[in-house]
């Protein structure tokens, strides 16, 4: 199905058609919502995972799901926003797997912030939260990835509010815009994709929903 951004779109895909197999990944977040399904999703293509994410239970528990439908899962706590945290967590990642093929940053958040009312502290804590961390991670696997010399797919989890700007998320899509516009710097051989997870939204376990998670299309779009 043709969407009007040109792009196609499928509702299910056979995970005998595009296989993973052999393949690393880490998702960041991915101890709920939509990293989590993302993780669910790598283990069902094949691939073996390291799930980064702030909170340890939760990082435990999906970890520990999806070991027992027979995958290959690291769950790690992790603060993305913290560098020196990030470095030790890919370095953990590439010695439990032996290489690291796929990052999807999908950590974020977000909450109300009216534009004249928003001061630098909130300003900096939606702009760690949303574009600082990727920074830190992808740097950081893609060193790893050129280090490696098979290159590897580069993934950003992003939000249509990067496009527009909703009432009292103004600052959200400000860092959410970074996101969109953000590109590896590529090395005449390092063979790595980057590309975009637009989402448009998705549910939180008490029924509401945020910015960035209303249309979830999985639009995946990507830069060679």
């Amino acid at each position: 199905m043709q969407n009007p951004d040109g792009l196609s779109h499928t509702s299910e895909v056979d995970p005998e058609s595009v296989l993973l197999n052999g393949k690393v990944g880490i998702v960041t977040g991915g101890g709920a919502g939509i990293g989590r399904g993302i993780a669910q999703a790598f283990v069902a293509f094949g691939a073996r995972v390291a799930i980064l994410e702030r909170d340890p239970e939760k990082a435990e528990r999906v970890a520990a799901e999806l070991e027992a439908k027979g995958g290959e899962v690291l769950g790690l706590e992790v603060d993305v926003r913290d560098a020196e945290a990030v470095e030790k967590a890919v370095a953990l990642t590439a010695d439990r797997f032996g290489a690291i093929d796929i990052l999807v940053n999908n950590a974020g958040g977000a909450f109300a912030a009216p534009f004249l009312e928003t001061n630098a502290r909130a300003w900096d804590a939606l702009h760690g939260a949303n574009l600082k961390h990727i920074y830190h991670c992808t740097q950081s696997v893609a060193r790893r990835m050129v280090a490696q010399g098979r290159g590897g797919s580069l993934i950003n989890v992003v939000s249509i509010e990067g496009v527009r700007a909703a009432p009292l998320y103004a600052t959200y899509a400000a860092a959410k815009a970074g996101a969109i516009r953000a590109r590896t710097a590529r090395h005449p051989r390092e063979r790595t994709r980057s590309g975009h997870l637009y989402d448009g939204g998705a549910a939180l376990p008490d029924g509401r929903s945020e910015p960035g998670a209303r249309e979830a299309h999985g639009t995946a779009r990507t830069a060679r």
